[in-house]
Parts: C-alpha cells; sequence; structure tokens
C-alpha cells in the first residue's frame, strides 16, 4: 500500500521510510454538575491522598529494585512526596 504524505521537512532531501502520522483526537467533554467549594476541598483532599498513597508504593518498588541492583532513582518521588506532605 503506497501514500503520499506532505507535511514540514525537519531536513533538506528525500526520504523513505514509515512515517508517524499525528492525528489529533476527538474528545467528548461532558460538563459536571457545578459543586460547592467544601466539596472541591474534599475532592483535593482525596486526590492528594491518593498520590500519596501511589507514591509510597511507588518509592517501595523503587527501593526493592535498587535492593536487587536495578537501576532506578527514586529522588523523583521523594520530591514528589515532600511536595504533597
Amino acid at each position: 500500500m503506497s501514500q503520499i504524505l506532505q507535511g514540514i521537512a525537519a531536513s533538506n532531501g528525500i526520504a523513505i521510510a514509515k512515517a508517524f502520522v499525528y492525528e489529533q483526537a476527538q474528545l467528548d467533554i461532558e460538563k459536571a454538575p457545578k459543586k460547592g467549594a467544601e466539596d472541591e476541598v474534599t475532592s483535593l483532599q482525596n486526590a492528594i491522598e491518593k498520590a500519596k498513597a501511589e507514591l509510597e508504593d511507588l518509592k517501595a518498588r523503587t527501593e526493592e529494585n535498587q535492593a536487587r541492583k536495578t537501576p532506578r532513582s527514586s529522588l523523583p518521588i521523594y520530591s514528589c512526596l515532600k511536595i504533597l506532605n
């Protein structure tokens, strides 16, 4: 199957290869019902607690990998946890 694509060249010349075609997805965004300020604060606090739990789990798994000499750094995880606390 052959298809000719035109676009903006990244460099001079001609190339024959597989191409990456970016197509913007159509998103269906539903409007959520308006909440009061207290509901929003509760939602934010729940999201923060969930993020903390996920980061703690990720930190534990990363430390486990480091113990087995898997080269991964947990420094960004500690930074995120510090921000959330």
